[in-house]
């Protein structure tokens, strides 16, 4: 039996009971093969409803990109460490990068140091708080309005951090 064996016969044989075990056998390799077959299906149709969720996913990713680089303002999600989740195509071409330089990386390399220790700061306290802040800044001659606000995990605690900046120099001139 160690070596594999599943059943025996003594000797003498006989005829009537070497028959009856090979068809017990052959009755069980015939239920473990349609048992297999049965899982075989199963995981098949799994695969395909995983397939069909996976396609669903990357038509709402597809839509969400599109709603996302329709806005001509700053749209940004960001990791509580600064690491950028997801930023919109202006939001990148502010901080003279493209989208796929910028994402899954940390926001602040990408910032001058005073600036990026000013954005740090303000994150820091809505992080801290919980609670959304909204500013306004001037840089390079172009006043900007940002919220932050504050993106909560199931347990209510501060997981990310949305970003949302509009130029307002017109507002301010």
């Amino acid at each position: 039996f160690k070596l594999g064996a599943s059943d025996y016969l003594t000797k003498p044989f006989r005829t009537e009971e070497v028959i009856a075990r090979i068809n017990t056998h052959l009755t069980l390799r015939k239920q473990q093969q349609q048992e297999l077959f049965k899982q075989n299906q199963r995981l098949q149709q799994e695969i395909i409803v995983r397939q069909q969720i996976e396609e669903k996913l990357k038509e709402r990713e597809q839509t969400l990109n599109t709603i996302l680089n329709a806005s001509t303002e700053t749209i940004a999600l960001l990791e509580k460490d600064g690491t950028c989740v997801t930023i919109n195509s202006t939001g990148a071409t502010r901080l003279g990068v493209t989208v796929d330089e910028i994402k899954g990386q940390n926001i602040y390399n990408f910032m001058p140091l005073e600036v990026a220790t000013r954005r740090k700061a303000v994150i820091d306290e809505v992080l801290f708080t919980s609670k959304a802040i909204t500013l306004e800044y001037n840089r390079a001659s172009i006043w900007f309005e940002s919220h932050i606000d504050p993106i909560f995990n199931e347990q209510g605690f501060v997981e990310r951090v949305a970003i949302f900046a509009r130029d307002i120099t017109k507002r301010k001139q």
